[in-house]
């Protein structure tokens, strides 16, 4: 009479027919999944360019208010890509580090195009957001940012230079 618990045991490990099953479901798994995964990794870098640009424009109307500074302005392309300019004393320079060439675009998020337009076409492109030294900006209006995962964002730029950044 045998006992259940004294039944002799196979040696450890896992038979080739339960590795196989195992790698056929992970790559069922991964074929399902992955298109998936790839667009979320694709509109998460295409909404860290819109955040960076955010950030950058609310970093240039502070600088508006600065002391010595005598224009600031933002230039958004019709590719989104964008340039800071502060003029200091007269003299005016671009600010690399919060500006977005069309280069910088293409590293930050790779795989993806950007499109900028207006829709009432309030906004013709290149335009050119200049701030004053109270941090108003004109022009106003409505910029429409596009990416190739399909995600688009709305920026409205009001007169009192806030920007409020929507996605539908």
């Amino acid at each position: 009479m045998s006992l259940p618990w004294a039944q002799s045991h196979r040696p450890g490990g896992y038979t080739l027919i339960e590795l196989l099953v195992t790698v056929a479901v992970i790559g069922v798994l991964l074929a399902v999944a992955g298109p998936s995964l790839s667009m979320a990794l694709l509109a998460s870098r295409e909404r860290a360019v819109v955040q960076r640009f955010t950030q950058d424009y609310e970093w240039l109307r502070s600088q508006a208010g600065a002391a010595g500074v005598t224009a600031a302005s933002l230039t958004v392309n019709a590719n989104c890509s964008w340039s800071a300019s502060v003029s200091v004393a007269g003299v005016a320079a671009v600010n690399a580090d919060h500006s977005m060439s069309t280069g910088n675009l293409a590293q930050m998020s790779p795989n993806s195009s950007f499109s900028c337009t207006s829709p009432d076409a309030s906004l013709p492109l290149p335009a050119a957001f200049n701030f004053t030294s109270q941090g108003f900006v004109s022009p106003n209006g409505i910029l429409l940012v596009s990416g190739s995962s399909g995600t688009m964002w709305q920026l409205k730029v009001l007169y009192s230079g806030s920007i409020v950044r929507t996605s539908p």
